[in-house]
Formats: structure tokens, C-alpha cells, sequence
């Protein structure tokens, strides 16, 4: 199954499609895995990290949920980092005023 592709239309209104909820609450899974790593820095079985690095490099599992759901990838990954508490170190990476750097030994 691939991602919807956007309309000039779709920028401004979703279809009212009955997935669309479905793809919604994933999409939001995904985001709440990926602030529990960044927050608290448990992950057991290994899904946590991988949403919170595919989410802050804006890699595949993103943009797949992202255009399933109609909204725009770079926006929730922005939106995503802004959010991150600042100083915060987060398996090599700081965040920075909203903007992630990468720390050096």
C-alpha cells in the first residue's frame, strides 16, 4: 500500500475517508514513542529509539504515516523538535534551542 500522493486540495481539506482515523492514531503512536525515548530514555524492545530517530531525521516510517494521514511530514517533525526539552542529551544528540546537534567526545 502506498501513501496517498496530495491534491492542490488536499493541502486545505482531508478526505473524508473512514482510515483516516486509523492512520491519525498511528501517526500519533509513532510521535508518542519517540517523545517517551526523548524524555525518558526507556525503550526495551527497541521501537521507541527507532521512532524517535526515523522521526528527527525525518526518515521512511514518517513520511509513510505522515502521507497516509494527510499531513505534512516536515511539519510534524519540526513541530516534534521544537517540543524537545532543551539541553537534553538523547543518544548522542542535543537538542538545542529546537535544533538537534550532535555531541562530540
Amino acid at each position: 500500500m502506498q501513501p496517498r500522493t496530495r491534491s492542490p486540495q488536499s493541502e486545505t481539506h482531508a478526505p473524508d475517508l473512514p482510515e483516516l482515523d486509523l492512520w491519525h492514531a498511528a501517526l500519533s503512536q509513532f510521535i508518542e514513542d519517540a517523545r517517551i525515548y526523548a524524555t525518558t530514555g526507556k525503550d526495551q524492545a527497541g521501537y521507541r529509539r527507532a521512532a524517535f530517530q526515523d522521526l528527527i531525521h525525518g526518515g521512511p516510517m514518517l513520511r509513510r504515516l505522515s502521507g497516509f494521514a494527510f499531513v505534512d511530514p516536515e511539519l510534524v517533525r519540526a513541530v516534534f523538535l521544537r517540543s524537545l526539552p532543551r539541553g537534553r542529551i538523547i543518544g548522542g544528540v542535543r537538542c538545542k534551542a529546537g535544533k538537534l546537534t550532535t555531541e562530540h567526545p
